[in-house]
């Protein structure tokens, strides 16, 4: 199973300001890479492999996940059809069982 950014921040008791702190980066970049929405740069990705112990692999196999799951959402709303997520996730937004489904 792929772990995810936010399953190993958490799993090393940080929050996002902390993690942001000790890659030298916003709390709100941590935020968008963790949803998704951005990708971290090279400089930034060796960074947060450093600080998660994880290899540079699973930093790009995480982000990568992510924008899959969401690119998937984003064409299916947009031709008004249905997903392969549960509707309970699209309702709710939860994040954490879709990081899981995309993983």
């Amino acid at each position: 199973m792929q772990v995810t950014l936010r399953q190993a921040r958490r799993e090393r008791g940080l929050t996002q300001l902390q993690l942001a702190e000790l890659v030298g980066v916003s709390r709100q970049l941590i935020q968008a890479i963790e949803a998704g929405k951005r990708t971290p740069s090279l400089g930034v990705a060796s960074r947060l492999s450093s600080v998660l112990g994880l290899p540079m692999e699973a930093i790009a196999s995480a982000t990568m996940a992510h924008h899959r799951a969401n690119r998937e959402v984003q064409e299916v709303a947009e031709k008004g059809g249905e997903t392969s997520v549960p509707g309970s996730v699209q309702r709710t937004g939860g994040r954490d069982e879709a990081e899981r489904l995309a993983g």
